[in-house]
């Protein structure tokens, strides 16, 4: 009786399955990752344009945006209730005492620091509001820049009033820069508020910076934080 053969793949076979499985891996984990940016950025800037909404909203009713939370040294926080401390005194926030929306809104690319200690802090996990005005620190304490009354919020721009200008950072001082009544930022895919130089020294502290405005085009994970400002104007 003759033995039955039997019909195998080849070790040369099998390679090269192994090697088509490994090209196709290659492009598609790339593309997955871009699309998952792609989503949190559109997210972002989705949420922005809602709480750019609210905040037009509470300003109608309280001629006024509202205050602003430094904690402990962290970023500026989007106010959900009453000032820190102060009980239910003053106009209130976004959702208390009247709900101009639902609840704080998340920066989809804000890290668990637990989870993330090599990140460093960012901030607590909601998207970040900056306004020209007054602000309460971590202790319910009301702050202001060096006694002037208010805290300032400025954004580069050019001698034509646009928001493109070549301000490299952070200066009231310079001309190139103008106030803002109010900024929304995401940190962007970065994770970083700041832009930093090869060597790890900073070369952009400014949140708003030309240089530190998140930009697709420079790849999907680009340096730079996502903005929105006042009349619709967002980044990217």
């Amino acid at each position: 009786m003759q033995p039955t053969s039997r019909a195998a793949f080849t070790l040369i076979e099998l390679l090269i399955v192994v090697a088509i499985i490994a090209i196709l891996a290659a492009i598609a984990v790339p593309n997955f990752l871009e699309a998952q940016t792609r989503a949190k950025v559109a997210r972002a800037k989705a949420d922005m344009r809602s709480l750019d909404l609210a905040l037009e909203a509470y300003h109608i009713d309280n001629n006024g945006y509202p205050y602003i939370v430094d904690s402990n040294g962290l970023e500026w926080q989007m106010p959900a209730g009453f000032p820190p401390g102060a009980g239910s005194s003053g106009p209130g926030g976004l959702t208390t005492p009247i709900a101009y929306i639902t609840s704080s809104l998340p920066d989809p690319f804000v890290l668990n620091q637990a989870e993330n200690p090599a990140m460093g802090p960012q901030g607590k996990p909601s998207l970040y509001y900056e306004r020209l005005g007054f602000g309460y620190d971590g202790a319910g304490m009301r702050w202001d820049d060096n006694g002037s009354g208010f805290r300032a919020v400025r954004v580069c721009v050019d001698g034509n009033g646009t928001l493109s200008g070549t301000a490299p950072d952070f200066n009231t001082t310079d001309i190139s820069l103008i106030p803002a009544r109010w900024v929304l930022f995401s940190i962007g895919p970065d994770r970083s508020h700041r832009v930093y130089n090869p060597d790890g020294s900073i070369l952009v502290r400014s949140r708003f910076s030309v240089l530190n405005r998140y930009d697709p085009t420079n790849g999907t994970v680009s340096q730079g934080n996502v903005l929105r400002l006042p009349g619709g104007i967002s980044y990217p």
